[in-house]
């Protein structure tokens, strides 16, 4: 009889195991068959036999309870749940090619706007506004070239130890001059930029005539200018000696030749722009006194720091402009055309469309 109660206990709790593990998987179990047990009669009541006996079966073992929750585990997953990348745009999750298709709620919008919403309308283009630093036109008679006029030339920065205050104080110094020699005499023994400190022996002002009608303007002073003072005196000068002599029909003494920079720069390089802004203050009241017709700008650093410009010479020489409402004709260095003795024709062609300006007797003969 015992051992027959022993087996019914271990179907009850093999049948609460079953429930439980469906009740947490939601996986119907089939009962557990109970063929193989015999019928078995009630068991009989321990002492009192009008109360009900009741068998209430045993707590399982935490050995029973180990084994229900490994196999609860092993046999279930929970589902598995993509991650939204960007809650703001949730149909991005869904765009691989294998991907299933976004679920409802979730499709993409439309890129275009509806219908229903007007457009803006494209503002019309803003109306052209002449701007203060934009170089003008000059407006000339047809009979004359075409002038440029070059944009305002700005306030040269201070040298190197000096300080800010002094360049107003040379501004109106300058104003004041009303001759040559009263410029030359405000730029002394000028220590304004680094040149001077750099191997200058002389500073070359310049030379001719003070009422000339050409004014020619170079770059700087080379090392046959720095020992004699005097610009233009190398093999450089001699070649345009030659051309003002020879081809124009004039003196030397009739122009006036000056240069950006008034000190030799070492080993003949190019001024530095602190360097070209230290002199040309002297430069421009030279200009300024002066009054020449027309302005002939050597090299691309003279027509440069004139017109204001950065195109290269190559594309400015012949072309008119004009600075200050003086005539301008930049063209090329005479160093240059010693390197480049081809070039030579295109400069006088320069120099023969600044005698056509000024009315000159065209020579006779090619190219000097």
């Amino acid at each position: 009889m015992s051992q027959n109660l022993e087996e019914l206990h271990f179907l009850v709790r093999q049948l609460r195991t079953e429930i439980e593990w469906a009740s947490r998987t939601g996986i119907e179990v089939a009962p557990a068959s109970t063929e193989h047990l015999p019928e078995l009669p009630p068991p009989a009541p321990e002492g009192d036999d009008d109360k009900p006996h009741v068998i209430e079966p045993p707590i399982p073992s935490p050995f029973e309870k180990k084994v229900v929750q490994e196999r609860v585990h092993a046999d279930v997953k929970p589902p598995v749940k993509r991650p939204n990348a960007n809650p703001r745009k949730p149909w991005e999750a869904y765009v691989g090619p294998d991907e299933e298709p976004p679920p409802p709620g979730m499709a993409r919008p439309e890129t275009s706007p509806p219908s229903s919403v007007p457009r803006p309308e494209t503002p019309p283009p803003p109306a052209e506004v002449s701007r203060p630093n934009e170089r003008p036109v000059a407006q000339t008679p047809a009979s004359t070239p075409a002038l440029r006029s070059p944009a305002p030339a700005p306030a040269p920065a201070s040298a190197p130890g000096a300080g800010t205050s002094q360049m107003p104080i040379l501004h109106t110094e300058l104003a004041a001059c009303s001759s040559l020699q009263d410029v030359e005499q405000v730029l002394g023994p000028c220590v304004r930029c680094k040149l001077h400190s750099q191997g200058r022996q002389k500073i070359v002002f310049g030379t001719g005539d003070p009422n000339a009608d050409i004014m020619f303007v170079g770059e700087g002073p080379g090392e046959d200018e720095d020992r004699q003072g005097e610009p233009f005196v190398g093999k450089s000068g001699q070649l345009l000696t030659k051309i003002i002599e020879s081809g124009m029909k004039l003196r030397r003494e009739d122009v006036y030749i000056a240069n950006i920079v008034k000190c030799r720069p070492p080993k003949n390089r190019d001024p530095e722009a602190e360097e070209v802004q230290s002199c040309e203050p002297f430069l421009l009241s030279q200009i300024r006194i002066i009054q020449p017709k027309v302005i002939i700008a050597l090299g691309k650093y003279a027509a440069h720091t004139l017109l204001r410009s950065k195109v290269p010479i190559t594309r400015l020489r012949g072309h008119w402009g004009q600075y200050n409402g003086i005539p301008l004709m930049p063209t090329f260095h005479p160093a240059y055309l010693l390197r480049n003795p081809a070039e030579k024709r295109p400069l006088w062609e320069d120099i023969l469309a600044v005698m056509a300006f000024l009315e000159m007797d065209k020579p006779s003969g090619g190219a000097q």
